[in-house]
């Protein structure tokens, strides 16, 4: 009977506008992050670069604090290194393992016992990523050149912002899922059938993951197929740089102002193959996660609109609240929440854990945190709907 309901749920879905919302959003999504690499490509891509880094210039001459200077003038290094690997690529193409082996050389003679240990370990992660494509045979992508991999790695970042382009997604398609058979009153049919309200709510809970985990997916490949297409294949073994773990601690970390100590030895490499992999998965959790959600509120509000805006109200406090600085010190809480996990970069990278200070997140203990959510707002749904003597 549930894959009757499911069945018929999706195809309801398939033929509603807020389908065709939701693709909607995507593709814009797509568009913006193919602006973006093609702005930031070639001669223009370089352009910007140099306009970024007189900008730190111009900044640089009016701050008094030394460690701010200090950023500063990183990302002024930074940008001027890209520059010159740029321009020495174009002269030299095939010097690129030649300057790999140099880098890693330099490197590792450079004394690191009294550096800071964050930073110790990005240097190892930055010596382990250059020796993964010497041993692997794998050229370094160029920030100034597009490939597939930068158009997927900029989709993907504006796709987390804040969240909220997969939480809109996910509330267009499901928020209104139940709250839409009291007008017109359809639900008293359905349950005239024998059909539970467990079994209704739960077969539009699988209706509505599908579907949104279905379109997002699918997003996803077609993208990542055109951007290999158009800007050039690249190896599924590329290395993505995973930070370090880190544990409680009772003193502050200077560098990144939370109450976490390194683990040493804990950065590593990922293939981007695994990473495209862990990211997937973590993405559809997060979907079935705010679905739930979702699922509750259409449950409990009979009104469309009310259900929608409530369900938007919430990922806007939720932003709001997540960039207030007086909340900074119990930001290791936030990831305890669903909606904060809505990030599978940050979460798989451990991104998260030096933002908010949350060092028992990872990949494991995220999505079982998503996958206990969903438990609770569905039993929280069928509490709610078995409870009501006059459903309609």
């Amino acid at each position: 009977m549930i894959s009757a309901i499911v069945k018929n749920e999706i195809i309801k879905i398939f033929h509603r506008k807020k389908f065709l919302i939701c693709a909607i959003i995507l593709l814009i999504t797509a568009a913006l992050s193919v602006s973006i690499v093609n702005n930031g490509n070639g001669e223009r891509g370089l352009e910007k670069a140099k306009n970024v880094q007189q900008h730190y210039k111009e900044q640089k001459k009016s701050v008094k604090d030394k460690a701010k200077l200090a950023e500063i003038q990183e990302q002024i290094d930074g940008i001027d290194r890209m520059i010159k690997e740029d321009e020495f690529e174009k002269t030299h193409p095939m010097a690129w393992k030649d300057n790999l082996k140099k880098d890693v050389k330099l490197m590792e003679s450079v004394d690191d016992s009294k550096i800071e240990n964050v930073r110790r370990e990005q240097r190892k992660q930055e010596i382990a990523y250059k020796k993964y494509l010497l041993d692997n045979n794998i050229k370094p992508i160029s920030e100034l050149r597009a490939t597939g991999y930068v158009l997927f790695s900029n989709y993907i970042m504006i796709l987390e912002y804040g969240m909220i382009v997969i939480f809109l997604a996910v509330v267009f398609m499901a928020v209104d899922s139940v709250s839409s058979e009291y007008t017109p009153p359809t639900l008293k049919l359905l349950l005239l059938r024998p059909i539970t309200k467990t079994k209704l709510i739960f077969g539009k809970f699988l209706a509505c993951t599908i579907s949104t985990s279905a379109l997002v997916a699918i997003f996803n490949l077609l993208l990542l197929l055109f951007g290999e297409v158009v800007y050039g294949f690249d190896s599924f073994k590329y290395p993505v740089p995973i930070g370090p773990a880190f544990k409680h601690s009772s003193i502050q970390n200077m560098d990144l102002h939370k109450f976490i100590s390194v683990i040493p030895g804990t950065s590593g490499i990922m293939p981007l193959y695994r990473f495209l992999i862990e990211f997937m998965i973590l993405q559809i959790i997060f979907i079935i996660a705010a679905t739930s959600f979702c699922i509750l509120i259409s449950t409990i509000i009979k009104s469309n609109a009310a259900a929608t805006s409530i369900a938007i109200l919430f990922g806007v406090i939720y932003i709001i609240f997540s960039n207030i600085p007086a909340l900074s010190d119990v930001s290791y809480i936030k990831p305890a929440f669903f909606i904060a996990l809505g990030s599978p970069r940050t979460i798989i990278t451990r991104q998260i854990v030096q933002d908010t200070g949350a060092y028992y997140i990872n990949t494991l203990s995220a999505s079982l945190i998503m996958i206990a959510w969903t438990i609770f707002f569905l039993a929280w749904s069928i509490i709610a709907a078995e409870k009501r003597e006059e459903y309609i």
